[in-house]
Order: structure tokens, then C-alpha cells, then sequence
């Protein structure tokens, strides 16, 4: 994938591992691509949707709990979201309850946003598979930069 630094995007400069929790990477939304609609409660109880994007820089992760990679790289982005304060992060679990979300993220101080989500619908409008999976979108919507198990440094 083609990365192209955008300012105040810094924070999701990570070092990635990869999780691949199923088949081979097939298709994924990418740097060009403007977000698909959706929306979701996060576990502050606010509801997020696509337009509540617009204007803001953010950063979308797909994540479970229980993907090693993704345990690893969760603290991260904590610590992204600290050093950013007027960048959005959302983290949306791939097929995962709150509760076990909660417990995880109590256990390791964590305080960035997530929604739980029973399925994958929200990720299948993102990608097919491979987690973790980081989108950096614009104000204007339109993905900047992308990374995934594949980002592998």
C-alpha cells in the first residue's frame, strides 16, 4: 500500500504486526478512497457515524482482543491518541463483545474510544480480512494512509 504522511496523521506511524486471523488478504478500502457510511455506539454511549468525521483528522482501528498483534499494538495508539489530542481515534472490534473489550482494556489502563460490534459488518465495509487494521482519513473523509498486517517493519 502506497503511504502518503498527512499532517496530524503522525500518530498512526506505528510499527505494525500482523494478525492474520483469516483467508488471504483479498480487498480492502485504500489511500484515495473516501469512508463508507456507517454508525456505531462507542462505549462512551456517543454515537459516531461517517459524517461526524467530517472536519476532523481521524484514525480507524479494527482490532480483537484476541489477535496478539493487535494486543501489542493498542497501547499504542493510546499512547498516538495522547500525544495527538485534535486527532480522532476509534477503535471497532472485529466480531467482539463489550464485556470482553472492557475487561481488556481496564486490565491494561487503556482510554481510547470503542465500539463493540457482534459481527463483522462494520469491518466488511473496510476490508475482508487482516487485523489489525489502521485507516487515516482527511477532514474531507478520503483515506490518507492504510496499514495492516502486511506493513510488517
Amino acid at each position: 500500500m502506497k503511504k502518503i504522511l498527512y499532517p496530524g496523521a503522525a500518530a498512526a506511524m506505528l510499527s505494525m504486526t500482523g494478525c492474520v486471523l483469516d483467508s488471504e488478504h483479498t480487498r480492502s478500502l485504500g489511500v484515495g478512497d473516501r469512508l463508507p457510511e456507517f454508525t456505531i455506539v462507542m462505549s462512551t454511549g456517543d454515537t459516531l457515524s461517517t459524517a461526524s468525521l467530517a472536519g476532523h483528522t481521524s484514525v480507524i482501528t479494527f482490532f480483537s482482543t484476541a489477535c496478539e498483534d493487535c494486543r501489542r499494538e493498542l497501547p499504542r495508539l493510546q499512547l498516538a491518541m495522547e500525544q495527538h489530542p485534535n486527532v480522532m481515534f476509534i477503535c471497532i472490534a472485529r466480531q467482539e463483545s463489550d464485556s470482553t473489550i472492557a475487561e481488556f482494556w481496564r486490565s491494561h489502563g487503556l482510554t481510547l474510544p470503542y465500539s463493540p460490534q457482534p459481527d463483522r459488518a462494520i469491518y466488511s465495509l473496510f476490508a475482508e480480512s487482516v487485523i489489525p487494521r489502521i485507516y487515516v482519513s482527511g477532514p474531507d473523509l478520503v483515506i490518507r494512509e492504510t496499514y495492516d498486517a502486511n506493513d510488517i517493519e
